[in-house]
Order: structure tokens, then C-alpha cells, then sequence
């Protein structure tokens, strides 16, 4: 389970904003790694570039790309 935002009940002039930025700022290294862990827990793992080929050779003039709708609402719902 990622992190989730504390609860959005606010008292006096706080924002949610300047009380998520003082959470963030305040939290102790193993909070952090813990964090980081669940993160990467959840991510897919990175492919390689092909060989001779840049980020841009890769990614430039790629979308649309030939993926139907139902394999992006399945991206999609995986993300969400």
C-alpha cells in the first residue's frame, strides 16, 4: 500500500498543501526507505534500450501507436 495523504480536515489557516509539505519534510530516513521500497515494490521493471538507440529513437513518432482500446483501459487500470 503506497502512502496516502493524512486526513484532509484542516484547522485555522493551514492548507492541505503546507501540511503535506511539512509531512514530507519531516519524515525520518526509515519512513523514507519504507516508502521507497513500497514504491518500487509496485513498479514494473525498466526495459533496455535496443542497442545504438536513444531514449528519443525509441519514444519520437511512437503515438499513436498500434495498442486497441482495451489493452490502454487495461494500462490504464493498472496505474489507477
Amino acid at each position: 500500500m503506497l502512502v496516502q495523504l493524512r486526513n484532509p480536515i484542516l484547522s485555522g489557516t493551514e492548507t492541505l498543501l503546507e501540511r503535506e509539505i511539512a509531512w514530507l519534510t519531516q519524515r525520518s530516513s526509515a519512513e523514507i526507505e519504507q516508502t521507497r521500497l513500497q514504491v518500487f515494490s509496485q513498479s514494473t521493471s525498466a526495459r533496455l534500450l535496443p542497442p545504438g538507440q536513444t531514449l528519443s529513437d525509441v519514444v519520437e513518432g511512437q503515438w499513436p501507436s498500434d495498442e486497441s482500446e482495451e489493452e490502454i483501459q487495461k494500462a490504464l487500470e493498472r496505474l489507477t
